[in-house]
């Protein structure tokens, strides 16, 4: 079969916005933050002048790669035009609304508000709801400014019990019975909480982006998956959708949560729009909608054998020990399909966009400290998202590497074996055994001297607790003129537990986000009667539980996570949180 020859428009992915986030990811390599150049050739011998890489892949269904010539890492190319699409996504909550005038974009008063243009807008009468009415003088367009603070809302008594039951792992339908209301007026108040959980937000997360001063911070990034039900027997395929959140591990405060979902466009426009600037004929990273998955590119047969070797090692089957004519009815129908509404977003574009969004969100920080799951993706994220602040030395990145298959008696004796060996050490120094993991580390640390090559770096934590047994480190950012004392405490603070608290409250609190069960008979596919059908249901359930956990709910020390990091002064009700205009 003849293989596709893909364009290459350039090179390397043009700059967009300032954004260019394709160079070497090792940060002790020169080349780190240094783009490759134009002119770079398939050798050595590339021109003294530009960066040494070379650039290989883009043959058929090749990704195209850069290797640096000088620590030969290599890396795939990736859109800048898509990391800036999707941090514009992602930060959209933050930007400022703009005031009402005329809402036709081709009408010359569009843009220009009533209330700084008087002049350029006629009164006409009110809606049946109270609402003004204006009348654009140019375009004769008539547009209305809401009155209330709940427009379109005639059950506005029950917004505030609708959000603490959302929030309390109550089923829809049960929420429709206790409320009072219907389905449908159900999902209407969910989007209308959702938007004021995001207003709320706005209100007190923009003074991040003003520079509000913040302490250190010990940030953890994990991933979790969500699966949606199927709508018609004709298709029996799930939706298969990825979040991914940050959070501090000191406060509990969740700076982002982030679903690989846009709600804003349109299957049939995006395809037709595809096929006229004949995306489909370009790689990957040079394309005008890089960042989505279109429907050739997802049905494609070796993205299907892709997903499905990945299901199939997940559920235990020995794929490698599969010829290939038994592979696809023995792994059986793991695969997922798209949204029919909205686009899935690619992963590895949601994670760039997550990343980078959360850099700007905690630039107020004299240092980051950023402990992550192991996946190559976030590693990427970070070094192109934090590379300011770690060439400066005031971000240090992790990668954290935990046993997840103990049962909990084997937890249990591995976490009572790390103390045991914890409190020998401190008898045989003469210390607390408060002190004794510090000291360990930096004793081990001090012997083990630094390590040039970043996947050698690997450190067992010492201490590990029940929620995170044989935990291990591996320090990214490591330099030369780190002190063993400072390596050790990074080392001892690292944890994923900041995340991974937050993501025990969505399967907790939320009944839409359950983990999913699959059955024998059922070929890898799985129907949950709680789960939902329309992706934006996942957007706006995240949204609002996000907003409730960093500002409603209370901890041990009377306070919300918002409190603890000093972004807010007082824990709010739900009701002020849905008060917001």
């Amino acid at each position: 079969m003849e293989i596709e020859k893909l364009r290459r428009p350039s090179r390397v992915p043009v700059e967009v916005a300032g954004l260019q986030v394709n160079y070497c990811r090792n940060t002790l390599c020169s080349n780190f933050g240094v783009t490759p150049g134009e002119r770079d050739r398939r050798n050595r011998s590339a021109a003294a002048q530009d960066p040494a890489y070379v650039m290989t892949g883009g043959a058929g269904a090749l990704m195209p790669t850069a290797t640096c010539g000088l620590c030969k890492e290599s890396f795939p190319l990736k859109s800048n035009l898509a990391v800036a699409e999707e941090m514009a996504r992602l930060s959209a909550y933050l930007a400022p609304i703009p005031e009402l005038g005329c809402p036709d974009q081709e009408c010359a008063h569009w843009g220009k508000a009533v209330s700084t243009h008087p002049k350029l807008y006629q009164g006409f009468g009110s809606t049946s709801a109270g609402s003004r009415r204006f009348r654009c003088k140019h375009c004769t367009k008539l547009f209305s400014i809401p009155t209330s603070s709940t427009p379109r809302q005639k059950r506005p008594d029950v917004n505030a019990l609708v959000y603490r039951l959302l929030i309390n792992k109550m089923p829809m339908r049960r929420i429709c019975e206790t409320a009072g209301i219907g389905p449908q007026t159900l999902y209407t108040k969910l989007e209308f909480i959702a938007e004021r959980a995001r207003a709320f937000a706005r209100e007190q997360e923009s003074q991040l982006l003003r520079g509000k001063v913040l302490p250190p911070l010990l940030l953890s990034t994990d991933r979790q998956d969500y699966l949606l039900n199927w709508g018609t027997s004709a298709d029996r395929r799930n939706t298969r959708l990825h979040g991914v959140g940050t959070a501090d591990n000191r406060s509990s405060y969740v700076f982002g949560m982030h679903l690989d979902y846009d709600s804003r466009l349109d299957p049939g426009d995006i395809e037709l729009a595809a096929l006229e600037c004949d995306d489909y004929g370009i790689l990957p990273p040079f394309r005008t909608f890089a960042r989505l998955w279109l429907k050739r590119d997802w049905n494609s047969q070796q993205m299907i054998q892709r997903r499905r070797y990945g299901a199939a090692k997940k559920r235990g089957i020995a794929v490698a020990e599969l010829d290939e004519e038994v592979q696809s009815p023995k792994w059986g129908g793991d695969d997922t399909k798209l949204p029919g509404r909205g686009m899935k977003v690619r992963d590895d574009y949601s994670v760039f966009g997550h990343l980078h969004l959360i850099a700007q969100l905690t630039a107020g920080s004299p240092h980051v400290a950023l402990y992550m799951d192991l996946d190559p993706g976030l590693r990427a994220a970070a070094h192109t998202a934090f590379r300011e602040k770690i060439l400066e030395g005031r971000a240090d990145t992790f990668q954290v590497r935990i046993n997840k298959d103990m049962t909990i008696d084997t937890k249990s004796l591995a976490v009572a074996q790390a103390k045991q060996r914890m409190a020998r050490f401190a008898r045989e120094r003469g210390i607390e055994q408060a002190a004794a993991s510090r000291c360990f580390l930096e004793e081990h640390l001090s012997r083990r001297g630094f390590v040039e090559r970043w996947q050698d770096r690997w450190v067992d934590h010492p201490s590990p607790d029940q929620g995170e047994p044989e935990k291990s480190l591996l320090h990214l950012t490591d330099r030369p003129d780190l002190t063993d004392a400072r390596r050790a405490d990074l080392h001892l603070w690292g944890s994923l537990h900041g995340i991974d608290r937050f993501f025990m409250v969505l399967r907790r609190r939320q009944s839409l986000l359950e983990r999913p069960i699959s059955s024998a008979s059922s070929s890898g596919r799985t129907f949950m009667g709680n789960n939902p059908y329309r992706p934006w249901v996942v957007e706006a359930v995240l949204d609002l539980l996000r907003v409730s956990y960093n500002f409603h709910h209370v901890g041990k020390d009377k306070k919300t996570p918002a409190q603890r990091l000093g972004l807010a002064d007082r824990g709010y009700a739900l009701e002020d949180i849905l008060a917001i205009d």
